[in-house]
């Protein structure tokens, strides 16, 4: 329990001080998913994204990533998917897809679950050289939820480190919750500080974040 309130501390102490960095845009993320259970331990989705800028008021992200989950054991989950990204950069939209590997531990302790989440991605760029890239994300929140929509609230941290510079060039810290208002309905609104670093300076992006997911 001590270990899970530090890690809480410590996540809300990074999104604190990370607006002492440079500020950047307000962006507005959206997902909507859908998945099937296909055998008693492997299920089958899609999710799709958007993002709009600018202040929420350009859109200039857009994302498709098909992809299967195998429950291995009740603490270890392994995914494989494969993204395809449309991303607008300087008035052009540029292409990218990126396939990858997640494995995803978890546990409870007392009234908390603890979950580490790594990625395993090989980016394939239009505009720039292929790259690997390793994402790791802790994340703390409430092991049962609370009220009939099941609420879980949580806070967590993710790092990106880059294959092709060699280095951690972003972080993405994040609190929000998620509910479920229905058996088959599943969602998550969140706020995210999303830092990243180019030439050697951090700069801050203000995200809200909404994800929708069916289940079936």
């Amino acid at each position: 329990m001590k270990r899970s309130l530090m890690v809480i501390g410590a996540v809300l102490a990074g999104v604190l001080q990370s607006q002492a960095y440079r500020e950047g845009d307000s962006q507005l993320w959206t997902v909507l998913g859908a998945d099937a259970q296909v055998a008693p331990s492997v299920r089958l989705g899609v999710e799709t994204g958007a993002r709009w800028g600018d202040s929420m008021s350009d859109y200039f992200y857009e994302v498709a990533e098909p992809g299967v989950t195998w429950k291995a054991q009740s603490w270890l989950d392994v995914g494989a998917s494969y993204e395809i990204i449309r991303q607008k950069k300087n008035g052009d939209w540029l292409d990218e897809q990126v396939p990858k590997v997640t494995v995803t531990l978890k546990g409870d302790s007392g009234p908390l679950q603890l979950s580490n989440r790594s990625r395993f991605e090989y980016r394939i760029r239009e505009a720039a050289s292929d790259e690997w890239r390793y994402r790791d994300r802790l994340r703390l929140q409430l092991a049962k939820g609370l009220t009939e929509w099941k609420l879980k609230p949580f806070v967590d941290d993710e790092l990106y480190y880059s294959g092709d510079e060699q280095l951690f060039n972003e972080n993405r810290a994040s609190a929000g919750f998620g509910f479920e208002p229905r058996a088959w309905l599943k969602a998550e609104l969140y706020y995210m500080v999303r830092s990243t670093l180019k030439s050697n300076v951090w700069t801050d992006s203000n995200i809200l974040g909404v994800k929708l997911g069916f289940s079936f």
